[in-house]
């Protein structure tokens, strides 16, 4: 997560590739998951454009103001 004056600067981008290279580089680690807010689009986009596929939602996941909320998750396998 990252502050909102911070985003759109390419920060997420960069950590995301510099954390997937060691990973699987390094520890050698073949599959990925991550999770978003459905409906948010830039860090989903940011996951595709990484090679993740949106796999399915988890409906009422996370409550935020107030309210339950349904989340997208996202996987990737190391070819």
């Amino acid at each position: 997560m990252l502050a909102r004056e911070y985003w759109g600067q390419g920060f997420a981008s960069e950590a995301m590739r510099a954390v997937l290279s060691y990973a699987e580089n390094t520890l050698g680690i073949e599959r990925f998951s991550a999770r978003t807010h459905a409906g948010n689009a830039r860090p989903a986009a940011l996951l595709i454009r990484l090679g993740f596929v949106r796999e399915g939602t988890l409906r009422g996941y996370v409550r935020r103001d107030g309210r339950r909320r349904d989340c997208w998750i996202f996987g990737r396998v190391r070819k």
